[in-house]
């Protein structure tokens, strides 16, 4: 019995054609998230890259601070620090896209003066 892993349960070893559609699924899923934020405007995507990502990195430096706190009570620590994290790289990326917006504004309406 091999799951999607590449691993096989049974045995305990390792499949590469298993890896390799795991691989796929993977290449096929961030392919998918690369659409979708391209179809999106300028503001809602640079919103939504730094909350996933500042969420992503406090959601680590949670684990990891929990886990050198009280380690039953760590997952707490990942949504403690988690969350926060993402509101903030949220507002983050919403105030560097808007400078970015007025940026390309400004550029596009000055004329060069002769």
């Amino acid at each position: 019995m091999s799951t999607d892993t590449g691993l096989d349960l049974v045995t305990g070893a390792f499949s590469y054609s298993g890896a390799r559609n795991a691989m796929r699924l993977l290449k096929r899923t961030m392919n998918a998230i690369g659409v979708e934020l391209r179809s999106r405007p300028l503001i809602s995507r640079w919103v939504i890259v730094g909350a996933a990502s500042a969420s992503i990195i406090g959601g680590i430096v949670g684990l990891l601070v929990g886990l050198s706190v009280y380690a039953p009570t760590a997952w707490f620590a990942v949504f403690e620090l988690g969350l926060p994290a993402g509101i903030v790289g949220g507002l983050i990326g919403l105030v560097a896209a808007l400078i970015m917006t007025a940026g390309h504004r400004i550029k596009r309406h000055i004329t060069p003066s002769r």
